[in-house]
């Protein structure tokens, strides 16, 4: 018997320590992972010398004095997996923005990484068309935008955190007639508090964005790229921008046609401003808070155009109101007012917390108001606790 098991054992020896996948880069083996050397050179190469590979950071620090691009193109595609720790670091040196003409495509922000950045390209069928970024954190170190989907199709990007970054995610109209057909979930984004702070851009159409949270941002989302699907997005208004950018802060801005099922604007000024697109908002919430009892103006939905075309289902509007706060602040559920009285926009089950505070309903709330224009008939605004 202990013949037999010394034979097993010799056999299964040459298997111990050889599950690592081969085709599996480690980064780590080949950069600085301190945080005080740049690492994009190296990373660049190895992304350009490895097709079809898997390129793995684990934990540390990889700083970047430019941004890393990968290709669009499926048959030199790799795929970027980051350990929850992996950290990517915008250095003092990065540029931020780009110099000269861009092309069309592009706009303002040297993103840190750029997916289809290189060899944009528009093919489904060859294998390797499918490629990700997961994990990690992206750090734009206050002054860097972070990740950018600029070519390719099915690009995914997952699981991923980023701080203090001037642009959260950025999807560039497609190499297919505009259409960019990436899918996004599961993000977290703290931008910088800045004035022109973005969490949020999609430029490219069919595009799904699903459970992504964002913060200390001015703008949340903006989209004027066409049937893209928004689910459970909810940015929040908050940190120095809430103090210093009030005023210019909207939450959701929806330039073409969109679709948003659960999604949550949190203390924007302007909840939701809508073009004269055919949006449709489904279980969709307005809220504010009233920080140190201070007064604002408020906006649950603005036309942005002359024309209110979207559908709105089971909205719920709220006003946190404390016994301390004394200025009231009260909140629109519309604003702006149709001149060329073509809207075919209807709002249908409005729920409204602290009802005395949001306007257009009870005294105003009458047929010549501006809420009950898009009401359908007989319809009422529900009251809740």
């Amino acid at each position: 018997m202990k013949l037999k098991h010394l034979i097993i054992f010799a056999l299964a020896m040459p298997l111990i320590g050889c599950n690592k996948n081969v085709d599996v880069i480690d980064v780590a083996s080949y950069v600085d992972t301190s945080g005080q050397h740049d690492c994009s050179d190296k990373i660049q190469e190895l992304i350009n010398n490895n097709p079809h590979r898997t390129l793995y950071f684990k934990d540390g620090i990889y700083l970047l004095d430019h941004q890393i691009l990968t290709p669009g193109n499926p048959a030199k595609s790799v795929d970027l997996q980051l350990s929850n720790y992996a950290i990517l670091k915008a250095s003092d040196k990065y540029q931020v923005e780009r110099t000269g003409d861009w092309e069309e495509w592009q706009d303002q922000y040297l993103y840190m990484v750029s997916l289809g950045g290189l060899d944009r390209d528009n093919d489904v069928l060859t294998p390797g068309s499918v490629y990700s970024l997961t994990g990690g954190i992206i750090d734009g170190s206050g002054r860097a935008a972070g990740v950018e989907i600029a070519g390719g199709r099915e690009t995914r990007v997952q699981n991923v955190s980023m701080k203090g970054v001037q642009v959260g995610l950025r999807i560039a109209k497609g190499v297919n007639s505009g259409s960019s057909d990436a899918d996004i979930r599961d993000i977290s984004i703290i931008c910088n508090d800045d004035k022109e702070s973005y969490g949020l851009i999609l430029q490219g159409s069919d595009n799904t964005a699903t459970n992504i949270r964002i913060g200390h941002v001015t703008h949340g989302v903006y989209t004027n790229g066409g049937s893209n699907l928004l689910s459970y997005v909810h940015p929040l208004h908050n940190g120095n921008c809430l103090t210093e950018n009030y005023d210019e802060s909207v939450g959701f801005e929806i330039d073409n046609y969109t679709q948003l099922n659960n999604c949550y604007s949190d203390n924007f000024r302007t909840a939701y401003k809508l073009g004269d697109s055919h949006a449709f908002l489904t279980d969709c919430i307005a809220w504010w808070f009233n920080p140190q009892g201070s007064k604002r103006d408020q906006i649950a939905i603005e036309k942005a155009d002359d024309q209110f075309n979207a559908t709105v289902n089971n909205f719920v509007v709220g006003v946190k109101k404390a016994e301390e706060d004394k200025p009231v602040t009260t909140a629109k559920i519309m604003e702006g007012k149709s001149s060329t009285g073509n809207d075919e926009g209807i709002i249908h089950n409005v729920h409204a917390r602290n009802r005395e505070l949001i306007t257009d309903i009870d005294e105003s709330f009458k047929p010549s108001g501006l809420l009950s224009e898009y009401l359908t008939d007989g319809e009422v605004v529900h009251d809740y606790k």
